[in-house]
């Protein structure tokens, strides 16, 4: 399966930007079998829309890409304009596409659909759960409500971040801790999931992680991740040129870096976990 998480950042109490990490491994039933090249999270370039799923690899990599496509592309007349016109309509090219499977069991899935409406700081993040179980056959759709930014400091708040897939559980565990280190911060809800995949604690989680953002103006964006230095863009390894650009690069702290030298940027707070 995977493991993948979704939360909020905020910047003087306001939201200021939706982010979606996940690992990158992809496995197969056989033991020991796979390949940790997975892309796991989808966004469009001309929408402000952002996807990623933990579960079904071959259904789910091919419906996202091609909804990204429509979403990019298709005229307004066929991509509705409001937030959720086009989460509706995403749901229904899904359920489509997953009910003309023929043949085979699909596995499990958890996709999430995050989408920010209107721009700048009166702006606000909204995030779908929508869940395919085929052995039951349903579908089922929840809007996921994030915490207000005044009661985020509980360690139990579920709204703090939203994740799915097999190593989700472990995820909270690592999160709990990471929390009394980092307070209530993007930091400890990504660096929780450095921590699953560096621990080897999911054996369907592992790979590079990969960072897709989503800020108050704009569309969403790829985030490069170094850690260790190997540097990697969509769970994707670099190499050792592999930098630079106008994309944003984190570490494994979450900490900004410099595009070209991968140091921590000189005005970025500096932030290490034991």
């Amino acid at each position: 399966m995977t493991t993948i998480v979704a939360w909020v950042s905020y910047q003087k109490g306001k939201p200021s930007a939706l982010t979606f990490a996940s690992d990158s491994r992809l496995s197969w039933s056989q033991e020991g079998a796979r390949w940790d090249f997975g892309r796991k999270i989808f966004w469009c370039k001309n929408t402000p829309d952002v996807f990623g799923f933990a579960g079904d690899v071959v259904t789910q990599s091919t419906i996202l890409s091609q909804v990204c496509e429509i979403f990019d592309y298709a005229t307004i007349e066929i991509v509705p304009a409001s937030a959720e016109s086009r989460h509706r309509f995403f749901v229904d090219l899904a359920k489509s596409a997953v009910g003309a499977l023929k043949g085979v069991v699909m596995q499990e899935t958890d996709v999430f659909h995050g989408l920010r409406e209107e721009e700048g700081g009166g702006c606000s993040f909204r995030l779908w759960r929508t869940r395919f179980a085929p052995l039951t056959g349903t579908c089922t759709d929840d809007e996921m409500k994030f915490s207000p930014r005044g009661l985020k400091s509980r360690h139990d708040d579920p709204g703090q971040f939203f994740s799915a897939g097999s190593g989700s559980d472990k995820h909270r565990n690592h999160w709990q801790r990471r929390i009394k280190e980092a307070g209530d911060t993007s930091r400890s809800v990504f660096r929780a999931l450095v921590d699953v995949i560096d621990k080897g604690e999911d054996a369907r989680t592992g790979g590079l992680p990969q960072i897709v953002s989503l800020g108050r103006t704009g569309f969403p964006k790829p985030v490069g991740v170094s850690i260790n230095d190997a540097r990697s863009v969509c769970g994707m390894p670099l190499g050792e040129s592999g930098a630079g650009g106008t994309i944003e690069w984190r570490d494994e702290n979450f900490q900004f870096l410099k595009p070209q030298t991968l140091l921590r940027k000189s005005n970025a707070p500096e932030h290490y976990f034991k």
